[in-house]
């Protein structure tokens, strides 16, 4: 039964031709250990294949039309399309023959009848390539899904498809392959990581209801990269079950921060569509997986944010709570121009003109340590205070630097668009409720150590709320006295001020006591 399971429902693609043999012999094995005597293992080169998934097309030339009916100028189909009907049953009979052939010779024929045959269907529509000495069979340049899988998507595509597709940013890509994908997949969008294409891949191989798992990076569900991808997913199929696991090391020696998506082709047309989500903290756990507390969300929910970020681990008081902030607050964007400080290539490190802030210098409310001096051409940038936050932080801290001292990489800047006080926006960002609110966001985002790689899109949708002159007076006063505090002395406890801001941060936003306890509790 195994054997016949391998022919007639299973089928694998890998880009990587040791992958493929692996694959191979492990349904080999699979197979003999079942076996009371030996017997003739099935040619699984047309089962399990090498090719780049990504990719049905060569030379520019779209390969994914071979099996195609075309009709003519008059509605039928012409010679050229019952040909085909003819080639395309005899590459089907061929390869169920194959699969069973145990006479090397044999199948050698077969073999070359089954590359003739695919040959001819390109002639047939005239594709005319120079192929080379390209195994068609088997390349790293692209994969003839229509063709070698025909049998499936004449049906309308596979029931499922799992994978762990591979973990490549776009900035490893060579330039020829960033500009074939980014015009064949929608999920191509920013910094993209190629896992996001196969996922877009995969879901186009589906047939009706049908279904895909996979492993991957969490990551995904609320970085900027991603939001092609998760548009994708939620305007054009049902998100069904999360498993996160990103906190425990599932691959040895690669922190990915990975999860278990399952997704299911069809649109969510009636908006009744509910997404379970699990979080597995250690492994022994997932022999007991239904028994683990899980959180519903409507993909309602997720379609109607403007980013479709993928806010599943949150329970609706807490989403009401986030819609109230971000009801009442203005992103930063709206009020500062935000950028990175010099690149090393703009700064001479054996200058002394300057003084620099780098990255570990900034502190909440405070700078630790010594400037460096350098000489750049760029200081006139960095003439006036700006508020500044270094790049890879636990939680959001941010602080005034003073006139004339540059910021360098790894350092972001804010200089007010408009008439803006500084201490006014400092106190909001370094409060509790604007580190609550970015937890909620962007907690998927992290990186090891449980660090936030901060990033322009991520601090610029920072929400301000808007008030008047007195009412940012009381955190004006507080922020002054916390910087006069800790520029005397930076490990000076100003707790009884910072909470007092927090208080009053909890009342421009309307906050009342439950949900502020929710923020306290968080």
């Amino acid at each position: 039964i195994k054997k016949h399971i391998i022919q007639q429902n299973i089928y694998g693609v890998d880009i990587e031709r040791g992958a493929v043999d692996i694959a191979r012999l492990r349904f080999w094995l699979s197979l003999i250990v079942d076996e009371e005597t030996p017997q003739a293992l099935p040619n699984l080169d047309f089962k399990i294949m090498q090719g780049n998934s990504l990719l049905e097309q060569y030379k520019g030339v779209d390969l994914s039309t071979m099996t195609e009916k075309k009709a003519d100028d008059s509605g039928m189909l012409s010679i050229f399309d019952n040909m085909l009907d003819v080639h395309r049953l005899d590459l089907r009979k061929m390869l169920a023959q194959y699969y069973g052939c145990t006479n090397h010779h044999e199948k050698q024929a077969l073999r070359k009848n089954i590359m003739n045959n695919v040959k001819q269907q390109l002639r047939e529509q005239s594709i005319n390539i120079d192929f080379g000495d390209l195994d068609l069979s088997g390349n790293d340049q692209f994969f003839l899904w229509h063709t070698w899988f025909y049998d499936v998507f004449s049906q309308g595509g596979f029931d499922i498809v799992i994978g762990n597709p591979p973990y490549v940013r776009r900035t490893s890509l060579p330039n020829e392959d960033k500009h074939r994908y980014e015009k064949l997949y929608t999920s191509a969008t920013k910094q993209y990581d190629l896992y996001l294409l196969f996922i877009e891949r995969g879901l186009k191989t589906l047939a009706t209801n049908g279904n895909l798992c996979y492993i991957n990076p969490i990551r995904f569900f609320n970085s900027d990269y991603g939001q092609g991808c998760r548009r994708y997913i939620v305007k054009n199929h049902k998100l069904k079950t999360i498993l996160d696991v990103s906190q425990i090391p599932v691959f040895r020696n690669a922190m990915t921060y990975p999860c278990v998506l399952l997704l299911q082709e069809g649109k969510d047309i009636n908006n009744k569509n509910e997404i379970l989500y699990r979080r597995l903290f250690e492994l022994k756990n997932l022999q007991v997986i239904d028994k683990i507390t899980s959180i519903v969300t409507k993909q309602k929910e997720i379609e109607t944010d403007r980013e479709f970020r993928f806010i599943v681990d949150v329970k609706p008081e807490l989403r009401l709570l986030i819609e109230k902030i971000d009801a009442k607050g203005c992103p930063i964007s709206s009020l500062f121009n935000i950028a990175r400080g010099l690149a090393n290539s703009k700064v001479d490190f054996e200058g002394r003109k300057y003084q620099a802030l780098k990255s570990t210098n900034v502190r909440r409310y405070f700078i630790e340590g010594e400037p460096k001096r350098i000489n750049t051409d760029y200081a006139y940038i960095f003439k006036y205070p700006m508020i500044i936050l270094p790049r890879t932080v636990e939680y959001l801290q941010a602080m005034i630097k003073e006139e004339n001292i540059i910021c360098l990489d790894r350092i972001y800047y804010l200089t007010p668009k408009a008439k803006m006080n500084l201490l006014y926006a400092l106190g909001v960002i370094n409060s509790s409720l604007t580190n609550f609110w970015f937890e909620y966001y962007y907690k998927t985002t992290k990186v090891s150590g449980n660090f936030f790689d901060l990033n322009g899109n991520q601090i610029g949708s920072i929400p301000i709320p808007f008030a008047s002159s007195s009412q940012q007076q009381p955190i004006i006063d507080l922020v002054d006295s916390i910087l006069a505090k800790k520029k005397q002395n930076p490990q000076a406890d100003t707790s009884v001020e910072e909470k007092a801001i927090d208080q009053l941060v909890y009342k421009l936003y309307d906050l009342n006591e439950n949900e502020i306890n929710l923020i306290e509790k968080s």
